[in-house]
């Protein structure tokens, strides 16, 4: 709901566990969305990590999948 808004302050948790959340788009979104105020809570390696990572994984929603077998479906 952010693309292409900005707000004042933003506060963005970046924790180990999120790991398959960790990317730099995300870090730079957060980032570039705070006007005048950002929090950032982390680590220094789960940041550097954030920061190093590119989106290079697809997406794994089954969606393919889940449409077909409803196509596939008798009604």
């Amino acid at each position: 709901k952010a693309q292409g808004s900005e707000y004042d302050a933003v506060v963005l948790s970046l924790l180990p566990e999120h790991d398959r959340m960790l990317q730099r788009d995300l870090l730079y979104t957060a980032v570039s969305r705070a006007v005048s105020l950002l929090v950032l809570v982390s680590t220094h390696d789960t940041l550097r990590a954030a920061a190093r990572r590119t989106a290079t994984r697809t997406r794994s929603t089954a969606l393919a999948h889940r449409l077909a077998a409803m196509v596939a479906a008798p009604r």
